[in-house]
């Protein structure tokens, strides 16, 4: 077969092989790498994971969010509300001049901190009023 102005031998077929071959591995490696932040927060039942499949596929090319993709996909993203923690064990202040495991019976009570309003309940942040 004379395609060209020398006659092409095994070894140039199997040179086209090989690059056919690394080509498919190429592209194989690209589409395993770009949707493993999706699978990664499907496997875990992250509540974005379309989110964080399109991020990883769109971010793979950027390099940069593909990373944010991989860390989003590991943490959770539901928000907390720290004015609803559980009561802590109260501790000792740091300057209380008592040290610690003396048995002090005249010890004053310890007051609470004011209950802040539900954010759900439609009272306002600032007054507590009803809005």
């Amino acid at each position: 077969m004379r395609l060209i102005d020398f006659e092409v031998t095994g070894y140039d077929y199997l040179t086209f092989l090989a690059l056919v071959i690394i080509i498919v591995a190429v592209f194989y490696v690209i589409i395993k790498l770009a949707s493993l932040p999706g699978k990664l927060a499907k496997r875990n039942n992250h509540p974005h994971a379309f989110a964080v499949n399109l991020m990883g596929w769109f971010g793979f090319f950027v390099i940069y969010p593909w990373f944010q993709a991989i860390i989003w996909a590991y943490r959770d993203s539901y928000p907390v509300d720290v004015r609803n923690f559980p009561n802590a064990p109260e501790k000792t202040p740091p300057d209380d001049p008592t040290p610690p495991g003396s048995d002090t019976s005249e010890k004053a009570p310890q007051s609470r901190p004011k209950q802040l309003p539900d954010a759900t309940s439609g009272d306002d942040m600032n007054t507590g009023q009803p809005a």
